[in-house]
């Protein structure tokens, strides 16, 4: 496993072993097929897939985006019911592409999603990817993290911020920054109609 862990980073390129992988998991993939009649793709959902690939893509974009967004957000009833320094980054948003969300994660969550870390990862429910500085997904096996991403108000205002209802689906746990170059995480995670990805970032 170490050594396949190793090599990884140069055998993930490979197109084949995606192919592989999703062969792996055709029971689940295969539910995929009633969508792809849907967007007119004409592939097996054994493929790799690209946005390009769907036939009729929609043409919508989400609201804020759009010219008259920050109108009909002052106007918005909704907006209200969220912290007044959240509203004054939500102004922001269609202008800068990010908000800064003060006072969101309170220090003890924070401390307990290190401690719940520290216990995955000594116990070996939990294991850093190939590049040894960061999980996938620790949600799945952490609760505190799965209670942080799936907080109401944050879901509910995310899903106001775009105009359709939002769904946390990946985590990723880092102990030291990546230092990636600039790059998109929407080519990884496309979404139909295009412009309804959000990520969030919260310092532990």
């Amino acid at each position: 496993m170490s050594l396949l862990k190793h090599y990884w980073s140069t055998l993930r390129r490979m197109r084949i072993l995606h192919v592989l992988n999703n062969v792996l998991h055709y029971r689940k993939l295969k539910t995929n097929k009633e969508l792809y009649r849907k967007y007119g793709i004409d592939k097996s959902v054994l493929a790799s897939l690209a946005h390009k690939d769907i036939s009729n893509p929609g043409i919508d974009i989400p609201w804020l985006d759009k010219e008259n967004g920050i109108e009909k957000l002052k106007q918005h009833s909704s907006l209200s019911k969220f912290p007044v320094q959240w509203q004054e980054e939500l102004l922001k948003w269609p202008e800068k592409g990010y908000m800064v969300l003060k006072r969101f994660a309170k220090p003890e969550t924070c401390d307990a999603i290190n401690a719940e870390l520290e216990q995955l990862l000594a116990t070996g429910a939990i294991e850093p990817d190939y590049t040894n500085t960061r999980v996938m997904n620790a949600w799945k096996n952490s609760i505190s993290i799965k209670n942080m991403i799936s907080e109401k108000m944050l879901g509910d205002f995310l899903s106001f911020t775009l105009g359709r209802e939002v769904l946390p689906f990946q985590t990723i746990s880092f102990f030291k920054g990546s230092r990636q170059k600039t790059h998109s995480d929407s080519i990884h995670m496309t979404t139909e109609p295009l412009g309804y990805l959000v990520a969030t970032w919260t310092a532990l």
